[in-house]
């Protein structure tokens, strides 16, 4: 498929992307693309969402918990309304509620048997089960997949006989923030000059990359140029990006 064909692909995708039941009928109707680059491209709408949205729902957060405590609705049914992932929606209603600071709210998400009222001790674990994309195990997931990536990475990089030091080699070596893998000898890519790779465990698009625009120009600054590796594909304006 060229360029244009892709990009008319993804534009033709994402807007159907709205849920993870759309995610499992979309890959029915486009079995050549992986459910894998359906998930990751899902998953993507659901971060430009919270990112535009959160400061509006974080100023309604009193009338989430009062829809919760006097009109007896459940978050789950509350984040369906409200368009938005169902584990953002209990952490504003659990900080409304015990107007605690960042950091108590964090320790009572991390373990919800402190909430002291049962019923939203039970709807924020409701939460946590239907929310796929930001609960602690949405979180658990994306972060296995990362390690899954890197170690094919790294195994790929040891069979072609590329010499490397990964994360771990660069933190004993007292570095904090680092690409996943440096490599002492550089090597050419399509004509450039690559010190470094990224590996990304989802799609790249726009969005994405600006998130991790600046890590990256981190790694630009200390190691020289890289690459970064989407193992579920990306659009075409990010080919050769800067």
């Amino acid at each position: 498929v060229d360029s244009a064909d892709a990009m008319h692909l993804y534009q033709e995708l994402v807007p159907q992307l709205t849920s993870v039941e759309a995610v499992d009928r979309v890959a029915r109707a486009y079995p050549d693309v992986s459910y894998d680059t359906l998930l990751s491209m899902y998953h993507s709408t659901v971060r430009q969402s919270v990112l535009r949205h959160h400061h509006r729902l974080k100023a309604r957060a009193g009338e989430l918990l009062v829809r919760f405590e006097r009109d007896g609705e459940s978050l789950a049914a509350m984040a369906q309304a409200e368009g938005f992932p169902a584990w953002i929606i209990a952490r504003l209603v659990v900080a409304e509620k015990y107007k605690n600071t960042k950091e108590n709210v964090s320790r009572l998400m991390r373990d919800v048997h402190l909430i002291e009222d049962e019923r939203l001790r039970e709807a924020v674990q409701q939460c946590a089960e239907v929310d796929e994309y930001s609960s602690p195990g949405g979180d658990l997931v994306k972060r296995l997949m990362g390690m899954q990536y890197e170690y094919y990475l790294q195994e790929r990089l040891t069979a072609l006989g590329i010499p490397f030091k990964n994360e771990e080699d660069l933190r004993r070596e007292g570095s904090q923030k680092t690409p996943d893998v440096l490599l002492p000898i550089p090597i050419q890519v399509h004509g450039r000059v690559v010190n470094w790779i990224d590996s990304k465990a989802m799609f790249g698009d726009e969005s994405g990359f600006r998130n991790c625009e600046e890590q990256l120009l981190g790694y630009v600054h200390r190691f020289g140029p890289g690459m970064v590796i989407f193992w579920l594909d990306f659009v075409d304006s990010l080919r050769d990006r800067e």
